[in-house]
């Protein structure tokens, strides 16, 4: 991640100084690290919902003791992707329509934000970066290739977190507890919502975003953000039908 110094003149103050210290004491846990490879596992249907999630398992698996795993379970139950139940312990939870609809609506608007920011302090760098991303999601999109699409979806907005000016928001949606789930709900996304519905959109979407970036208008890039991520509720829906839709609640994970 890019280095991010102080401006001259300014001093690091206390308070900034407490934050720094504690953002990275949280990302560098061992429950942090597992919950994040746990979404990830869960994200692309690799743990299906319903399957138990043994501590002891776990910690062989992860090579680490149970303490950490235990955590890691806790941050998941937090996240609503695990439910424990009394002397069974924690079960991967069926996918929560509800609970991704509010997690994309907060991403929306943060990215779209964030887009906003990049716009105004944009480099002609930045733009040939951003439009090379997008030839790899196009690309990997036609060849119907899961797993580039994601790598390539996941550079596409970490570039524009991590360039937009905004420490605090990068640390937000990219190195926090919260950060990991939205990105595992962006990967779920993928794989529940069909290659053939995401290759309608993937190449014009993203190069709007970049479009309106290159453009210098901020107002546009935002709005092109919040339409493409809105756009994947509206693939998802497709996918798993209206029915499903309506009922808010939980449907399973995909079979591989």
């Amino acid at each position: 991640m890019k280095k991010l110094s102080v401006p001259k003149g300014k001093k690091t103050t206390a308070v900034q100084k407490r934050i720094k210290t504690q953002v990275g004491a949280q990302e560098n846990t061992a429950a942090n690290i597992i919950f994040g490879k746990m979404v990830e596992l869960i994200s692309t249907g690799e743990w299906r919902s319903g399957m138990h999630l043994s501590e002891v398992q776990l910690s062989e698996r992860f090579e680490v003791s149970r303490t950490p795993v235990r955590e890691a379970l806790g941050l998941l139950k937090e996240a609503g992707m695990a439910t424990r139940q009394p002397k069974l312990g924690y079960f991967v939870s069926p996918f929560d329509i509800i609970a991704c609809c509010e997690l994309l609506n907060i991403r929306a608007v943060l990215e779209g934000y964030a887009s906003s920011e990049l716009t105004s302090r944009r480099s002609d760098i930045d733009i040939i970066i951003l439009r090379d991303i997008v030839k790899d999601i196009a690309a990997a999109a036609k060849d119907s290739n899961q797993n580039n699409y994601i790598q390539a979806e996941n550079a596409f907005h970490d570039y524009i977190l991590e360039h937009c000016g905004n420490r605090q928001l990068w640390h937000l949606l990219y190195s926090s507890s919260m950060g990991t789930l939205i990105r595992g709900i962006r990967e779920r996304i993928v794989v529940l919502a069909e290659m053939t519905h995401v290759q309608t959109a993937a190449e014009k979407e993203h190069l709007e975003i970049v479009d309106a970036i290159a453009e210098g208008d901020p107002s546009k890039a935002e709005r092109c953000m919040l339409e493409h991520i809105r756009g994947g509720l509206e693939r998802l829906q497709k996918t798993i039908g209206p029915i499903a839709w309506q009922k808010g609640n939980a449907f399973p994970n995909p079979v591989k």
